[in-house]
Order: C-alpha cells, then sequence, then structure tokens
C-alpha cells in the first residue's frame, strides 16, 4: 500500500485534501520537530515509531511517550495556537504524511469531520498518559522495569539506552542501575558487557503482572 493510500485508509475523511497532503520519510533519530518550533502542519504517522520528549526545569529531557502508526503530531499546537509543546523525534525508519493546518481552515464544509478525527487523537494521548501516571504512582521501579523488559524496551546496556530507559521510567540511571542489580540477584536477568539477556521470563512475567504487556 502506497504511502497516500495507507494514509486514506487510516483517515478517509481527509480525501478532499488530497491535493494538500505530504509525505516524508524519516531516518533513526531525525527530527520531525522540536520543542518551541512553530508548526504550520499537521503529521500523521503511517508507520514506524517516534519517540516524544519534554524538557524538564534542569535542562534535561525525558522520554514522555512513543507514538506509532495513527498517531498525530501538531494536533495540541493546532488547537491552542502554541509552538510545538515536545520535541518528536523518529525511533526508527519511520513514515508520515502531513497537511497544512490553514488548509484545514479554509475546508471549511468539512472541519467538524477533521475536529473529530484530531479529538480522537488527543483523547489516546490523554489515555496514555493518565495510563503511564497512575502506573508511576501504583508500581514500585522493579515492577515497572520488569514490564518494560518484557516488551522489547531496554535491550542495550549502553549508556544512551540507559538514560532513555531511565527517562521513561521516571528514575535516575542509579536507581535504574540497582534495580537492574535486584533482577539479576533475583536470577531474572542477566547483564553481559552492553547486553541485557532475559533468563527467566516466566519469573520476569510474574513480577511484571498487569504490566506484562501482551
Amino acid at each position: 500500500m502506497s504511502g497516500l493510500s495507507q494514509f486514506f485508509s487510516y483517515f478517509p475523511d481527509f480525501c478532499s485534501l488530497e491535493g494538500e497532503v505530504r509525505l516524508h520519510r524519516y531516518s533513526p533519530g531525525e527530527f520531525i520537530c522540536r520543542e518551541e518550533d512553530r508548526l504550520s502542519r499537521l503529521f500523521f504517522l503511517l508507520s514506524g515509531k517516534a519517540r516524544v520528549y519534554r524538557s524538564l526545569a534542569n535542562g534535561r529531557t525525558y522520554l514522555f511517550q512513543i507514538y506509532g502508526a495513527g498517531d498525530i503530531v501538531g494536533d495540541i499546537e493546532y488547537f491552542l495556537d502554541i509552538p510545538a509543546s515536545c520535541t518528536v523525534r523518529a525511533g526508527g525508519a519511520l513514515e508520515a504524511a502531513s497537511v497544512r493546518m490553514d488548509a484545514l481552515e479554509n475546508a471549511t464544509e468539512s472541519v467538524p469531520n477533521y475536529c473529530r478525527i484530531l479529538a480522537r487523537g488527543l483523547a489516546r494521548k490523554l489515555h496514555r498518559e493518565s495510563l503511564f501516571s497512575s502506573q508511576n504512582v501504583s508500581y514500585p521501579l522493579r515492577v515497572r522495569l520488569a514490564g518494560l523488559l518484557l516488551s522489547g524496551g531496554l535491550s542495550g546496556y549502553g549508556r544512551g539506552g540507559m538514560e532513555e530507559c531511565a527517562n521513561q521510567l521516571g528514575t535516575s540511571v542509579r536507581h535504574l542501575r540497582r534495580t537492574l542489580g535486584e533482577l539479576e540477584t533475583r536470577g531474572l536477568i542477566r547483564r553481559r558487557e552492553n547486553q541485557l539477556l532475559i533468563t527467566d521470563r516466566v519469573g520476569l512475567k510474574l513480577l511484571a503482572g498487569d504490566l506484562d504487556s501482551p
């Protein structure tokens, strides 16, 4: 399925704007937008993953969410008329389609349909953020880490991977390393050079409980 066909299969109400749709292909790590950018286009993810980062008061960034196919970048900025609230980067090879924001405003007869689509995207983001926040409050780090390991969210043990994982879990690299040591002592994982190996998947699943990804 071509990029355009895939876009219209996800968002059929946008067929009337076919001439305004632009396709984009991103390499791993490439920016879709940077925090404080003024966005003129909405981006609709078609394939791949995008990593969403926010800045902290101390100047560091943390991994806020991971977007996938069907997610939208720029919808909050479109409704609130604000600069980009997050930095979004391709987590791997990624394809997206974009539409000019002013084209949506000019297509007055279809505005209700477009707004419903964007509202659904915002609802998904709110749901994920609420789930993430409740997990951080409700589950200790070792449980959240077990769920992340089972989902393949931490395959490398290098400095960059550890920092990103710590940001995603809302902790420090030092605390993360201590917790990994605890899981290793329990025989659930083994650390070897720049790799983390799961040695007891059943035990890790029991520890993760409700956070075990299907």
